[in-house]
């Protein structure tokens, strides 16, 4: 006998073994020992089971290893299977998105054309018949143009009163209904604070949103770049002669809209002063009857409009700076 089955390593209760005169192995064999004495075997029978022990153990960290090892190497070849599955699928996606994208750059590109030479046609006939501008036009553009800076002062007084009532409305919540100026005066520290505090708290709940704002239109710009660059390239190789002759014709309206915009600012200059004198004569007469009727009051207005041509200046100085 040269060696013991390694199934020994259960024997844990051996008390005697006698292995000698056996071409036993030499690890077994100095495990082994003489075997002459009787404490020799019980020496034997412990030795024996601890080597067996040992090369259980040993066989068992083998094969988990090998088990390890197994299921690595199968899931690199579930990884391998999906990635080339992925990418067939990609590259079918994307051949059918370029399809897709040069379709549409086609009808694109002779939508353009085809714009492109109505404007150069329409432009010519423009240049070979000089602009006729009559009477009657200019009336009627003038009292255009009056009703539009009509509409703009009414806008501009209707928020006017709008701001006016929401102060007045603070004022009046705040102190109570004691419009004095005491009331006043301890109404408007408590007024500022409250606001400070409702725009951190505003500030607070829109942080986590701008981040995550930000993140999508930097991802979105990447894609738009890259998208860009290919339907530039595109458009460079296909459409750039249109481009040149929708140039052209673009300098010639933008001549055309230099001469025009001149008339329209010679035409509409005196009646800007106009406006100028009549926003100026009402805000004076407001300034009268807020002096005759709430004198508190106007020398409230008076106290934040200086504030406010002081920060004014300020902040100006400091942009200058």
């Amino acid at each position: 006998m040269t060696d013991v089955p390694v199934s020994f390593c259960n024997l844990k209760n051996l008390k005697w073994l006698d292995l000698k005169n056996n071409p036993l192995k030499e690890s077994l064999a100095k495990a082994a020992g003489p075997c002459i004495t009787s404490s020799d075997c019980n020496n034997c029978a412990k030795k024996v089971v601890q080597l067996m022990q040992s090369l259980q153990d040993r066989q068992d960290k083998e094969r988990q290893q090998q088990l390890i090892h197994e299921q690595k190497l199968a899931e690199k070849r579930r990884l391998a299977e999906e990635a080339e599955r992925d990418k067939i699928r990609a590259q079918k996606k994307a051949a059918k998105e370029k399809r897709k994208l040069e379709a549409k750059l086609e009808r694109e590109a002779k939508a353009r054309q085809e714009a492109a030479e109505m404007a150069v046609t329409q432009q010519k006939s423009k240049i070979q018949s000089p602009l006729k501008v009559n009477l009657k036009s200019n009336d009627g553009q003038g009292s255009q143009r009056s009703s539009c800076l009509w509409s703009l002062w009414l806008f501009l007084a209707a928020l006017f009163f709008v701001c006016l009532g929401l102060t007045y409305s603070l004022l009046w919540i705040y102190t109570g209904g004691h419009m004095d100026e005491k009331s006043i005066e301890k109404a408007i520290p408590l007024i500022k604070k409250d606001a400070y505090v409702k725009i951190h708290e505003v500030q607070a709940i829109l942080e986590p949103y701008i981040g995550k704002i930000q993140d999508k239109c930097a991802w979105l710009w990447k894609d738009f770049k890259a998208r860009n660059d290919i339907v530039a390239h595109k458009i460079n190789t296909h459409l750039g002669p249109y481009f040149c002759s929708l140039k052209k014709s673009l300098s010639l309206y933008w001549t055309w809209a230099q001469v025009e915009a001149e008339k329209a600012w010679i035409w509409i200059k005196p009646h800007c002063q106009e406006i100028g004198n009549i926003l100026g004569s009402y805000l004076v007469m407001a300034w009268h009857w807020l002096e005759a009727n709430v004198p508190v009051y106007a020398d409230f207005c008076y106290h934040k409009c200086l504030e406010f041509s002081r920060f004014v200046q300020t902040s100006l100085s400091n942009l200058m700076k």
